[in-house]
């Protein structure tokens, strides 16, 4: 609800310096984004500036929902995510 609420408000923003209003613009936070994004917003951004379009998605989802791998890199991440998941559940010693 709260990215939500957020993403209304810069929209509203966006619209009201579009029409160039003078009305009160809407309070916003300030982004912040997870450190762990930055190799793929980087990967993307120079996948763009090379090919002029976005990264494919390493996932689909199915109609049925389940998740497929659109290439090489998605099916090694599906095949060690289970690993992964096993490891975390393990009591430690």
């Amino acid at each position: 609800m709260e990215g939500a609420n957020e993403a209304a408000r810069r929209a509203v923003n966006a619209i009201l310096e579009g029409i160039g209003s003078q009305a009160p613009r809407c309070p916003v936070w300030p982004l912040q984004e997870p450190p762990i994004f930055g190799p793929a917003r980087l990967l993307d951004r120079l996948r763009w500036m090379a090919l002029r379009r976005n990264a494919r998605p390493l996932l689909e989802v199915a109609p049925d929902g389940g998740l497929h791998p659109t290439g090489p890199p998605a099916r090694l991440l599906i095949d060690w995510l289970p690993r992964i998941q096993r490891r975390r559940r393990m009591p430690a010693r």
